[in-house]
């Protein structure tokens, strides 16, 4: 019997050279706090492989050179809260498109018709170590641009 757990946690990619997008994961070792999920264990074959953690504002990505099991721990409400088990890369803020000729812009708050997310480079923190996240999902300890 299969577990369909619906998190914030807006798409778990495999990442390689194809990149071929949204892999499919089936959990097995899911923590449960009074009904809400507290953690997952992510499957041996993503612990070891490069993975892009997509939120709505933040990208947290993995290098995957973990040897361990991941675990994705989730705030009471919710949201992303941290990741264990997994050496960090990278922590993106994501920005989108907006309008079109005269009338683009470049936002850091998804809106309705805009592109993105897209990764701010600016804004990249090489190897955060651990990144804790609010209940809002805004990383705790990090400063981040509040306009492009």
């Amino acid at each position: 019997m299969g577990l369909t757990v619906n998190a914030n946690i807006k798409k778990l990619t495999r990442f390689s050279a194809l990149q071929f997008g949204i892999t499919k994961v089936g959990f097995k070792n899911v923590c449960f706090n009074n009904s809400y999920i507290e953690s997952l264990m992510l499957p041996p074959k993503f612990s070891g492989k490069r993975i892009n953690f997509v939120m709505e504002n933040y990208l947290i990505r993995s290098n995957g050179k973990s040897a361990k099991n991941g675990i994705i721990k989730f705030n009471e409400n919710g949201t992303f809260k941290t990741l264990l088990n997994l050496d960090l890369e990278a922590l993106y803020k994501l920005f989108y498109i907006c309008g079109k000729g005269r009338n683009k812009f470049y936002t850091f708050n998804k809106q309705k018709g805009c592109k993105g997310p897209h990764l701010h480079d600016s804004s990249k923190v090489k190897t955060p170590g651990k990144v804790e996240c609010d209940t809002e999902e805004k990383p705790i300890g990090f400063k981040f641009p509040e306009a492009l």
